[in-house]
C-alpha cells in the first residue's frame, strides 16, 4: 500500500490507503487512513549502506497513520520534506530526524483539527475542466454505490482524484469510519434522527436534511490506493460497492470483472458496463443545463498557469462556488426525493401542497425518474430516508436548481460542448494539410495532362500542315482561292487579346477557323474544292478528343468530390491554422472563427471569372467535371454553336477552364490567408482579456485598488459583500472645507492596491480575491446647496445598500458592509442612523480622532440660530447619542488631543453621559499600542455591532497634512495601522475614512495614502474576520466569539518579523 506500483518510475510518490484498526473493549472496529511519501536513491550513494540494500537502487517510503484523512492536506508537505531531508543524509540508519516529527505530529494534528480542513483532494476546478459533464454523472454514481474503479500511472492523482469526487458529498470526509472494510457498519449503528433545527446554522441544516449520505456503510470499501494483494476483497460476495483505485493495468484486463465503472485517468475516459447503470446516470435535460453552467463558468474563468484558481481572482468559478453549487443541488436532490415520495403514498385528495403552487408534478423527474428508482434499491437511501423527516421540502424547496423549459442558451451550450468535443482544430489541421498534398499531387497530374494534351496538338498540326501542304501542290490551279491558307491563324496570332480571351494560355481557337466539321456548312466558296470532288477534310482529333477526356475525367472526378467535401467542411478553413482557434473563456460560448464573409467573396469572384469565361457547347454532357465546370448549375446550354469558333472553343476550353478556375480558387483560399481578411473581433474574448485585462497602478479609471465600479444605487440587482462608497459632502465643516475631495483622492491613491498585489502578510490573505465580493459603488450624489436635503439624501443611500442581500450571505453577514470614504465627519450621522434601522438596535462606536465630536451644539456659539446648524462635524455624535442610535457604554474614542471648551472640563462631563471611553494620544506612550487595543476591546467587546469611525486628523499633522481641523501631536500611520489590525475582533458592521482634504495635502499625497492603507487594513480585517466565522460557522454550527490573538515578536536571523 505504502509503496505503488510504478512508483520507481518518478522521483517523489504519494500513497493514500485505508486500513481495518481491529475492534478492542474500548472502542468498536474503525478505520485508519496512511499517507506515505516514497522515494528513491542510486546505493551508490549511501554513506552506510546495510546489508538489506541488495539493489542498485534504494526505494523507500515514509508513512503516516492517522484517524481521520482531512488532515492530510497540510500533513504532505511536512512528510515530503522529512522524506526529502532523510534521503539527503544518505545513511537510513540515522532515525533521528524521523523521530523528531512523530513528536510533531500530535501538535500537527490538533492544529489541523483546529483548522478543519475537509477539503482533500485534486482542485474541483481541474476536476470539472477535465470530466466536463461527466463529473456530475460521477456525482450522481457515487450516490447509487456501483463497483467503481479509478485507473491511473500516476498514483498521487489517482487517489486525490476520488477524494475530491467524495468530498462533494458534505461532511462525508470526516465520517469515513467504516470505508476500510466491508464488514464494517458503526455509523449506522450510533446515528440517530435529528429531532431540531435551526434553519439559521448550516450544520444543523445539513444533519436534519440527513447529510452527509454514507456511501460506505455496510458492504462498502473505500480504498484510495488498492493493491493487488486486495483483489479478493473486491471480488468477495460481501463487498457490495467501492470506490477503489489502482495503478497495476491488470485490473484494466479484468475490468468486467472489478468494476461496474471504470474510470481511466490517464485517457480520460469512463466507461460504464451495465446498460441499466447506464440508462440511471443518463442526465437530464436540467442535470445537463446545470453541469453546462457549472463547466462554461470553469472554462470563461480558466487559467492555465493556475488552474485552482479563477483568472478574475474572484468568487464566481472558485472552489468554494462550486462546492456551493453542488451542495445546493444536493439539497434539492433529497427534497425533491421526499417530495416525490409524498405524492405517491398520499391520494391526491389528501395532499397538502398550498405551499409550493409553483411546481407542477413531481419535480424528481428533473434529476431522472431512472436515477431516483435505482437510488431508492441503495443503501445510501435505505439509510437515508430512515433517518430524514418525511417532509424535509417543507425546509428546502423541492426544485431542481436549473428546472424549466428548454431555452436557447441549453442549445448553444449543448453546441459549445459538442463543438469542444470534437476538437476541430486538431481535425480540421489535419485534413487541411491533407488537402493540400492533395492539391499539389493534383495540380501536378493535371499540368502533365495539360503538357500531353498541347504535345498531340502540336502534332496534329505539323501532320495537318504537312497534307495541306500536299494537297496545293497536287492541285495548283486552286492556288489563287487557296493563297494563304494559314493567314486565319497568322491574323489570329497578330491580333491582340481581347477582354475575357485566354491569349497566352492556351492556342486561340480562331487558329483552326479554317477547318470546319463535316456537318458545318461551308460559309464561302474558297472552303470548296475542284470537280475533283475532292473537299477539304477536318483534322482527325479523335486521339486529341480521347486524351482531352480522359483527364477531363480523373481531374473533374477529383474536383468534383473536392468540391462536394469541401463544401460541407469549408466554414472556418478560410484561414491558417494558427487562426482556427476554439472561443472557450470569459463568457463567449465556443465557436469556429471563420471569415464567412471572405469565403463568399472568393466563391462570387470565381463564379463571375468563370462565367465570363465558359463557352456555349455543342450538347449538354453530365460529365463530373462538366457539373464542376458550371459550379453547380444544371442547366447547360443544349444549343449547338452558331460559328465555327464557338465551336472549336467548345471542343477545347471547357476542360482547363473549371480545372484551372477551381486551382486558383483552392491556392488562394488555402494558401493565401491574406485574401481572407480576419473579421471583427477575430480574436476570442478570452484571448482579448489575456492580453489587455490589467491594469497597471499607473493606469486605469480610478476606482479604490481598481476594483469593479458599480453604481449600486442605480443597480440592485448586482449582489455585494463589501461597498466602498464615496460621500462627498464638506459643507458642515468649522474651519477649513474641501474634504468634498477626499473620495476622489482616496481612490488615487489606492491605485498601487491591486489584486494581482494585494495580498495581505500580515493576516495571510488578499482581500481582493477573497470570495467575498467588493465593488466600488462610486458616490452618493450629494447636494451642496442644502444640508438638510443632503442629510436625507446620505441617509436614503447608506439604509439601501446596507439592507440589500450579501452576495455571499450566512448567519453573522446578514447585510453588506460599507466603507464609507468622506466627506467630512458629519456622515457618521446617517450612517448610524441607517445602521440603526438595519440592525434594530444601537451601535456602539469605535472612534478614531483628534477632536470629541461629541459637542454640544450650543458650544458653537451664535447669535443666529438655526435647527440646521446643529447638524456639523464636531456634534453629530452628540446628535445620534440623543437619537438613541449609540449604544451607551460601550464605544470608545482614541487619539484624543483637542482643546476643550471655555476655562473647565465640561466637553468631558457630556462625553462621559454618551458613555465614551476616552483614549489620549499620549497614552500610546504609556500603554503602546497593545494596551490601546486591549482597552477598546475590553470596553466594546467582540459581539455588539460596531461602527468604526476614522477621522485622518487622528494623524499628526507632520505625516499627515491634508486635513480640515489639523492637530499637532498625533500618533504615526505604523501606531494607528497596529492598533487597527489589533481590532480585527470587532464586530465591525460599517465604518468611514474622513477628513481627508487633498487640497492642504503634501506633493506626495501621503494623507490620501494613508487615507488608502488605513482602507486596505480595514478590508482586511473584515475579509478575515468574515472568513473565520464562516469556517466556525460550517465546522461547529454556531457563530462563536471572535477570541483575541497575542502578538508575539520572534526573533529571526535577518530581523524581526511578526507572528499572530
Amino acid at each position: 500500500m505504502a509503496l505503488s506500483d510504478g512508483a520507481h518510475t518518478t522521483t517523489e510518490d504519494f500513497s493514500y490507503f485505508t486500513l481495518r484498526q481491529q475492534e478492542t473493549p474500548q472502542s468498536p472496529a474503525t478505520s485508519l487512513f496512511g499517507i506515505s511519501c516514497t522515494r528513491q536513491l542510486d546505493a551508490r550513494e549511501l554513506l552506510n549502506r546495510p546489508d538489506d540494500v541488495t539493489r542498485s537502487t534504494v526505494q523507500k517510503s515514509l508513512v503516516v497513520i492517522a484517524e481521520s484523512p482531512h488532515s492530510f492536506g497540510h500533513l504532505r508537505e511536512k512528510l515530503s520534506v522529512v522524506t526529502r531531508a532523510w534521503f539527503a543524509q544518505r545513511d537510513f540508519t540515522d532515525v533521528e530526524i524521523l523521530k523528531e516529527f512523530q513528536e510533531s505530529l500530535s501538535i500537527s494534528l490538533h492544529d489541523a483539527d483546529e483548522d478543519k480542513d475537509q477539503y482533500l483532494g485534486i482542485s474541483l476546478r481541474e476536476f470539472i475542466h477535465e470530466f466536463k459533464h461527466q463529473t456530475l454523472v460521477l456525482f450522481k454514481c457515487c450516490l447509487l454505490q456501483p463497483k467503481m474503479l479509478f485507473f491511473g500511472s500516476r498514483c498521487e492523482r489517482l487517489c486525490m482524484m476520488q477524494f475530491a469526487l467524495i468530498s462533494l458529498i458534505p461532511g462525508l470526509i470526516r465520517k469515513l469510519e467504516d470505508c476500510a472494510d466491508p464488514e464494517m457498519d458503526s455509523y449506522e449503528r450510533s446515528i440517530t434522527k435529528p429531532t431540531s433545527l435551526k434553519t439559521s446554522e448550516r450544520s444543523s441544516l445539513l444533519a436534519y436534511m440527513g447529510l452527509p449520505l454514507q456511501i460506505f456503510g455496510k458492504g462498502s470499501l473505500f480504498g484510495p490506493y488498492t493493491p493487488l494483494q486486495q483483489l479478493d476483497t473486491l471480488a468477495d460476495y460481501g463487498t457490495k460497492s467501492y470506490i477503489v483505485g489502482s495503478t497495476n493495468s491488470l485490473l484494466l484486463q479484468q475490468k468486467d470483472r472489478y468494476s461496474d465503472v471504470l474510470i481511466n485517468l490517464d485517457e480520460s475516459t469512463i466507461t460504464i458496463t451495465s446498460s441499466s447503470l447506464r440508462s440511471a446516470l443518463t442526465l437530464s435535460a436540467a442535470d445537463r443545463r446545470w453541469i453546462d453552467f457549472l463547466t462554461q463558468t470553469i472554462f470563461q474563468t480558466w487559467d492555465d498557469e493556475h488552474p485552482s484558481r479563477p483568472r478574475s481572482h474572484g468568487y464566481l468559478g472558485s472552489e468554494e462556488f462550486i462546492r456551493l453549487q453542488f451542495e445546493e443541488y444536493l439539497l434539492a436532490l433529497l427534497a425533491a426525493t421526499k417530495y416525490h415520495k409524498y405524492l405517491f403514498a398520499t391520494p391526491y385528495h389528501l395532499r397538502e401542497l398550498s405551499a409550493f403552487p409553483d411546481i407542477e408534478g413531481d419535480p424528481s423527474l428533473d434529476f431522472n425518474e431512472s436515477w431516483i428508482d435505482a437510488w431508492k434499491t441503495s443503501g445510501s437511501f435505505r439509510l437515508w430516508d430512515k433517518i430524514t423527516d418525511d417532509h424535509l421540502f417543507d425546509i428546502v424547496e423541492p426544485r431542481h436548481p436549473t428546472a424549466g423549459g428548454l431555452s436557447i442558451d441549453d442549445i448553444n451550450r449543448r453546441l459549445t460542448q459538442q463543438i469542444q468535443d470534437l476538437h476541430l482544430d486538431d481535425r480540421l489541421a489535419t485534413s487541411r494539410e491533407a488537402l493540400n498534398k492533395h492539391l499539389a499531387s493534383g495540380q501536378k497530374k493535371v499540368s502533365s495532362a495539360f503538357n500531353s494534351l498541347w504535345a498531340d496538338i502540336e502534332t496534329l498540326r505539323e501532320a495537318q500542315r504537312s497534307r495541306q501542304q500536299a494537297a496545293r501542290a497536287a492541285h495548283q490551279p486552286l492556288s489563287a482561292s487557296f493563297a494563304n491558307p494559314l493567314s486565319p491563324l497568322a491574323a489570329s496570332l497578330a491580333s491582340p487579346s481581347t477582354p475575357g480571351s485566354d491569349a497566352g494560355l492556351l492556342p486561340s481557337p480562331s487558329r483552326f477557323a479554317g477547318f470546319q466539321s463535316p456537318e458545318s456548312t461551308p460559309s464561302t466558296p474558297s472552303a470548296r474544292f475542284d470537280a475533283a470532288g475532292l473537299r477539304a477534310r477536318a483534322p482527325d482529333l479523335s486521339h486529341a478528343q480521347a486524351a482531352v477526356g480522359a483527364a477531363g475525367q480523373k481531374a473533374g472526378a477529383y474536383i468534383s468530390s473536392w468540391g462536394t467535401w469541401a463544401k460541407e467542411q469549408r466554414k472556418g478553413w478560410g484561414r491558417s491554422r494558427e487562426n482556427l482557434s476554439i472561443r472557450a473563456d470569459e463568457g463567449e460560448r465556443p465557436e469556429r472563427i471563420a471569415s464567412s464573409e471572405g469565403e463568399s467573396a472568393v466563391a462570387r469572384q470565381v463564379e463571375k471569372d468563370v462565367a465570363k469565361q465558359r463557352p456555349r457547347v455543342a450538347t449538354p454532357p453530365r460529365s463530373r467535371y462538366s457539373e464542376v465546370n458550371n459550379l453547380g448549375d444544371p442547366k447547360l446550354p443544349s444549343t449547338p454553336p452558331q460559328d465555327e469558333k464557338s465551336m472549336h472553343a467548345s471542343t477545347y476550353f471547357p476542360f482547363w477552364v473549371p480545372i484551372f478556375a477551381a486551382l486558383v480558387a483552392a491556392s488562394s483560399f488555402y494558401d493565401n490567408p491574406e485574401q481572407d481578411p480576419l473579421p471583427a473581433g477575430g480574436e476570442s474574448d478570452g484571448e482579448l482579456l489575456r492580453k489587455w485585462d490589467f491594469e497597471w497602478g499607473f493606469s486605469g479609471i480610478s476606482t479604490f485598488a481598481h476594483l469593479k465600479h458599480v453604481k449600486c444605487l442605480t443597480t440592485p440587482a448586482v449582489p455585494f459583500d463589501i461597498g466602498i462608497i464615496g460621500a462627498p459632502f464638506d459643507t458642515a465643516v468649522s474651519y477649513r472645507p474641501g474634504a468634498r475631495f477626499g473620495p476622489r483622492a482616496i481612490r488615487a491613491a489606492s491605485a498601487r492596491q491591486t489584486a494581482f498585489r494585494g495580498f495581505n502578510p500580515r493576516r495571510g490573505l488578499n482581500p481582493y480575491t477573497s470570495p467575498f465580493t467588493i465593488l466600488d459603488c462610486g458616490d452618493i450624489p450629494i447636494t451642496p446647496f442644502d444640508n438638510a436635503l443632503a442629510l436625507t439624501q446620505m441617509t436614503s443611500a447608506f439604509s439601501t445598500l446596507g439592507a440589500r442581500t450579501p452576495a455571499l450571505s450566512h448567519t453573522t453577514n446578514p447585510h453588506p458592509k460599507l466603507l464609507t470614504l468622506g466627506g467630512d465627519h458629519s456622515i457618521a450621522l446617517p450612517a448610524l442612523r441607517a445602521l440603526n434601522k438595519i440592525y434594530d438596535s444601537p451601535i456602539a462606536v469605535v472612534h478614531f480622532d483628534a477632536h470629541l465630536d461629541t459637542w454640544h451644539p450650543a458650544k458653537y456659539p451664535s447669535a443666529w440660530e438655526s435647527p440646521q446648524s446643529d447638524f456639523n462635524h464636531g456634534s453629530m455624535f452628540w446628535i445620534a447619542s440623543n437619537e438613541g442610535l449609540i449604544l451607551n457604554g460601550s464605544s470608545a474614542h482614541a487619539g484624543l488631543r483637542t482643546r476643550l471648551s471655555i476655562d473647565g472640563f465640561a466637553d468631558f462631563d457630556d462625553d462621559d453621559r454618551q458613555g465614551f471611553l476616552r483614549i489620549s494620544a499620549d497614552d500610546i506612550d504609556d500603554i503602546g499600542t497593545a494596551g490601546v487595543v486591549a482597552a477598546i476591546l475590553e470596553r466594546v467587546g467582540t459581539t455588539v455591532p460596531v461602527y468604526l469611525s476614522l477621522d485622518i486628523d487622528v494623524l499628526d499633522p507632520g505625516l499627515c497634512p491634508g486635513t480640515g481641523t489639523p492637530e499637532p501631536g498625533g500618533w504615526t500611520s505604523r501606531e494607528v495601522i497596529k492598533i487597527l489590525r489589533g481590532l480585527e475582533p470587532l464586530n465591525v458592521v460599517g465604518a468611514d475614512i474622513v477628513e481627508v482634504a487633498p487640497a492642504y495635502d503634501g506633493v506626495g499625497e501621503q494623507t490620501a495614502l494613508v487615507a488608502a492603507q488605513v482602507g486596505y487594513e480595514i478590508l482586511t480585517s473584515w475579509v478575515g474576520r468574515g472568513m473565520r466565522e464562516m469556517e466556525r460557522e460550517r465546522e461547529q454550527g454556531e457563530p462563536a466569539e471572535v477570541e483575541v490573538e497575542e502578538e508575539e515578536v520572534v526573533v529571526v536571523k535577518g530581523g524581526i518579523k511578526d507572528e499572530l
